[in-house]
């Protein structure tokens, strides 16, 4: 089923499309808008580069990649935040369940567990046991073994933390992963590896 289906987008938010500085690079990006998003009543600064955002949007909706959220905002991420971004509601890949009712916030890692969990949004899910190394990595595992031949994007500043997670995709996946520097996300170079890797179905 793979060659009817564009690539998985997995898309990071806080280092990837919001960057996580006061004052973002204006060398890399010349239009950077501000916001504000609200997770249970507490508002978050958002700073985008429109330029990124309505790239994602236009590789979505014109079929080229099926970009799906892969975040700690989890589901709250298609709340004001995709306004403010001016992105359409997008499918979340998955989200952080740490047993409990709480989610780890925006910008802030979960705790250390002796496992991780990991939680799919409405996906199919392959018998796959949990590698305790990086609940982002369990969803994106579990996901591709339901289509171990789909190519994947995946897109977070937080790889760079993960070589496990690296490790792992380059063994297995047939994709491009990116680890943009959170304090402007993604830039121009990384667009441009997206769109030619998107544009190359032998890659």
């Amino acid at each position: 089923m793979s060659d009817d289906l564009p690539p998985l987008w997995f898309l990071d938010v806080d280092g990837v499309v919001n960057a996580i500085s006061a004052q973002p690079d204006p060398d890399v990006w010349g239009d950077w808008s501000t916001g504000r998003a609200t997770v249970d009543g507490r508002p978050y600064p958002i700073r985008f580069s429109p330029t990124v955002t309505s790239t994602v949007a236009r590789l979505h909706t014109e079929g080229l990649a099926e970009v799906c959220w892969l975040t700690t905002w989890g589901h709250a991420v298609n709340d004001d935040l995709r306004v403010v971004l001016g992105l359409p509601e997008l499918p979340v890949a998955g989200t952080f369940e740490d047993g409990s009712d709480d989610e780890p916030g925006p910008e802030q890692q979960p705790a250390e567990q002796p496992e991780s969990h990991a939680r799919l949004g409405g996906r199919a899910t392959a018998v796959d046991p949990l590698t305790g190394v990086w609940w982002k990595l369990d969803v994106v595992r579990l996901i591709h073994a339901v289509d171990p031949a789909r190519r994947i994007v995946w897109t977070d500043d937080d790889l760079r933390l993960y070589p496990e997670a690296l490790e792992w995709f380059r063994a297995n996946a047939r994709g491009l992963c990116l680890a943009p520097d959170e304090s402007v996300g993604l830039t121009r170079e990384h667009l441009a590896a997206v769109r030619d890797y998107l544009d190359d179905p032998t890659l």
